[in-house]
């Protein structure tokens, strides 16, 4: 798909939300979990700022009079299986894309480092700085938690394959 400019007016999946929120793309609006029954933020939402972003409801309950209201440049969601938005049922997808329209961010048979990339790559379509200091910091953190666990898997297979095996 080709819009005539970068999308500005972004309406996401609230885990795609959260994560393009850490990417420095702020959502005008999620789709999703949101907040638990107890009021706090649900997991999905990650670090968005639930007083800034406007919640259109959780599965099965979209509220598509908000989302023409916000007058949004794009929809992104996971996809599945056909390329079907994840968290849409079909006849609620179709109606959506009626309104706006619509990415689909699959990470099927991808490593997470892959799908990761992926959602990169579109924070950077929509304007983001993948150079900023905070971005720099955090990728810094995460790189050196991935060689942590990886070192912790190597030592785990080694300390395996020197026991003795009992039959």
């Amino acid at each position: 798909m080709t819009l005539p400019e970068p999308p500005a007016r972004i309406v996401a999946q609230t885990t795609v939300g959260a994560a393009l929120w850490d990417l420095g793309v702020k959502p005008v609006a999620v789709f999703g979990p949101y907040r638990t029954a107890d009021g706090k933020p649900d997991f999905q939402a990650g670090n968005l700022d639930l007083d800034q972003v406007e919640w259109l409801g959780d599965y099965g309950e979209l509220d598509q009079e908000k989302l023409a209201a916000l007058n949004a440049d794009i929809y992104v969601d996971f996809t599945w299986g056909a390329g079907l938005l994840w968290y849409l049922d079909e006849e609620l997808e179709a109606q959506v894309k009626r309104i706006v329209p619509t990415i689909g961010i699959s990470f099927e048979n991808r490593s997470i480092i892959e799908s990761i990339g992926r959602l990169e790559d579109l924070a950077v379509s929509v304007g983001a700085d993948l150079n900023a200091p905070q971005l720099v910091e955090d990728r810094a953190t995460f790189a050196a938690a991935e060689q942590e666990l990886v070192s912790a898997i190597e030592r785990l297979a080694l300390l395996l394959r020197s026991r003795p095996r009992h039959r």
